[in-house]
């Protein structure tokens, strides 16, 4: 049986805006290194798109490895939070998502919460912001969905 995370009796501190901000940029800090990292080792010979990076020069990049890195990074999100109930950047922000019930993530919650976040993302994280700052409980679309919140520890 599970434990729950929190007393029922007291009110959890539900994380804002701000500091699941400051995690996603951690964890996109990590991640985009180890991504490019994986481009840069991959060896790919046949150039299938350019992209521009921050530093003013173009890798080139084939289907394959963009559909791999896309899986690489929801997979860490998956993985960290199916296990560990939070990612590094939610580490280092003392955040932790938990099931809206009180309970540790299943990985279920974990997967939908995940998924969606593209819709979080739309109009540049507008959608997230918005859902996070209109609900009590300060949930995006993903944690709605997957009945999960994420809370300061």
């Amino acid at each position: 049986m599970q434990q729950p995370y929190q007393l029922a009796e007291v009110e959890p501190d539900y994380a804002g805006v701000g500091s699941r901000s400051l995690a996603f940029v951690i964890d996109a800090f990590v991640l985009s290194t180890v991504s490019w990292l994986m481009v840069g080792m991959s060896g790919t010979t046949i150039p299938v798109h350019p992209v521009r990076t921050i530093f003013g020069f173009d890798v080139y990049v084939s289907g394959p490895l963009v559909v791999g890195v896309g899986l690489f990074v929801l997979l860490y999100f998956v993985v960290m939070e199916g296990v560990l109930g939070y990612t590094l950047g939610k580490y280092v922000m003392g955040l932790r998502v938990i099931s809206a019930d009180g309970f540790s993530l299943s990985w279920g919650q974990a997967i939908v919460r995940n998924v969606l976040l593209p819709v979080d993302a739309l109009v540049g994280y507008l959608v997230g912001v918005i859902c996070i700052w209109a609900t009590e409980r300060r949930q995006r679309v993903g944690d709605l969905v997957a009945k999960t919140i994420v809370v300061h520890v």
